[in-house]
């Protein structure tokens, strides 16, 4: 994660030496998030916050930084008349990514590590790997609604065989300055 943060800081730093009438601006966002796959049978919906640095580099571009953090409660699944019992399970994600804008629409992707923590027969462990995010969007003012699928790619050997998810967030612009 620090390798990333750090990435990104140098990206921003780099583009902004470049940077002529450009817009930076900072998201904080509640989200949603909705298992899929096997992760469904094993967990509920998720639900945690978002932060967002997006750099404009012009009118159809932007590079984006994002930081989430969200809380999987454990399901109770019947299969084959064994009840399976999945683990609470709490997710940080973070990836810098790009994404193409017309009008107030936006769709990208993001790449970057995500880490999936659980306590499992009384231990605290971990799982993270890379994780991949297609994006699209709507931008309203300082408001942007948009939908995520976050695929991640992580070694488990727990009863999932997957840990992906869709997202669904509302950020909100709390800073936007022009970059000069």
């Amino acid at each position: 994660m620090k390798k990333i943060l750090l990435l990104s800081v140098i990206v921003f730093s780099f583009l902004s030496s470049f940077a002529q009438d450009k817009k930076l601006s900072l998201g904080i966002a509640p989200m949603i998030a909705f298992p899929t796959g096997d992760f469904k049978k094993y967990n509920n919906t998720g639900y945690g916050g978002d932060f967002q640095l997006v750099y404009a580099l012009n009118e159809h571009f932007d590079l984006a930084f994002d930081m989430a953090l969200i809380s999987f409660s454990a399901a109770t699944t019947q299969m084959d008349n064994i009840t399976y019992i999945g683990v609470n399970m709490f997710n940080m994600k973070t990836s810098l990514g790009a994404r193409y804008k017309i009008g107030g629409f936006h769709a990208g992707a993001g790449l970057g590590r995500s880490a999936f923590y659980f306590s499992e027969y009384g231990q605290t462990q971990s799982v993270s790997g890379l994780v991949l995010t297609p994006e699209i969007g709507y931008k309203l003012g300082r408001f942007d609604l948009s939908g995520n699928f976050s695929y991640n790619f992580v070694n488990t050997n727990t009863n999932t065989s997957n840990i992906n998810f869709f997202g669904l967030k509302l950020a909100f612009n709390v800073f936007e300055k022009e970059v000069n």
